[in-house]
């Protein structure tokens, strides 16, 4: 839950950046995602302490990656 929220505020800073629209895309299946988890109440399966950390650092190194990426490919396109 904790890491949706983390997730769903750097989209938001991310996004008044860069103005992406694929990140208002992303947000909204992230909303969805939310909703849809609340409305069903679907228990969360036990996790081990070990995966669950490494999922969140995959996770977050991929939401930087991703935003890294967007970030640069639109100053290489706004250059040229």
């Amino acid at each position: 839950k904790r890491a949706g929220l983390i997730g769903g505020a750097m989209l938001v800073a991310l996004f008044l950046v860069t103005h992406s629209p694929q990140l208002l895309l992303i947000g909204g299946f992230l909303l969805l995602s939310k909703l849809g988890n609340r409305k069903q109440g679907a228990p969360a399966l036990p996790v081990e302490p070990e995966v669950r950390l490494t999922w969140a650092v995959r996770y977050f190194g991929l939401a930087a990656f991703l935003g890294t990426a967007m970030y640069l490919t639109g100053r290489l396109i706004g250059e040229g």
